[in-house]
């Protein structure tokens, strides 16, 4: 894959996404997931399978998929917090390995402000997450 586009800077809806990336030039398309966990139509086992099949026919790759959760994502303190984000990333995971999907990108991102970079390495190496890379905003 060379360009890709997130479906929603497309317009139009999300099952149009795939023709409409392909036709703009585009070989792939990231998909970004707006709602929680099993709220957001990107958990259903069913509209993955036709997103697949829609990209397929329009030869382009699902690239990628963006959790965009800003504010409900984060490193909590509490066991409870943690392991919430952490059922929801693994479940992320699975979603996109059913879709061949290699690339997914949690933001650390908070309502109004980014992660402190200081939260981002405490929870690496509380070892809550694996941390690839950090950057400052």
């Amino acid at each position: 894959m060379r360009f890709g586009i997130v479906a929603n800077a497309l317009g139009g809806s999300l099952e149009s996404a795939p023709a409409a990336a392909a036709k703009a030039g585009y070989d792939g398309v990231e998909w970004s997931i707006a709602q929680g966990f099993g709220l957001d139509r990107f958990w259903d086992p069913a509209v993955r399978r036709d997103m697949a099949r829609r990209a397929t026919e329009a030869v382009v790759a699902l690239s990628s998929v963006i959790l965009s959760i800003v504010g409900k994502i984060d490193f909590p303190d509490d066991a409870a917090g943690r392991r919430r984000c952490r059922e929801l990333i693994l479940a992320a995971i699975d979603a996109c390995a059913s879709l061949g999907v290699r690339t997914m990108m949690v933001p650390c991102l908070k309502k109004a402000r980014a992660t402190p970079p200081d939260q981002i390495a405490r929870a690496g190496t509380a070892g809550r997450v694996p941390i690839l890379a950090t950057s400052a905003i």
